[in-house]
């Protein structure tokens, strides 16, 4: 039992201690380096939120293109109609 109260004599004395300058050093580079995660967090959030908008906007672009081809697929369709009925025409004119 001695063993036992001599270590908690011993644990009392280091708890009432001052805290050690190591150990105060640690703690402000923890801080430190908790300060730098927390900015690369925010950096990388920025960035998706970023990246999330210009993939969007790509998608819009990509319909609004797909819009253009259809109708340009319809005009052709139509131009070529149209080639027919003139040469029909051509055809029939002495």
């Amino acid at each position: 039992m001695t063993d036992i109260n001599s270590l908690i004599e011993r644990l009392r004395k280091w708890a009432e201690s001052p805290v050690p300058s190591i150990v105060i050093e640690v703690r402000e580079a923890l801080k430190y380096q908790e300060k730098q995660i927390e900015s690369k967090n925010s950096k990388i959030e920025r960035f998706m939120n970023e990246i999330s908008m210009l993939k969007q906007e790509c998608d819009e672009q990509c319909r609004l293109n797909g819009m253009g081809a259809q109708r340009e697929a319809r005009l052709l369709a139509k131009l070529e109609e149209e080639k027919k009925k003139m040469e029909k025409i051509k055809a029939l004119a002495p």
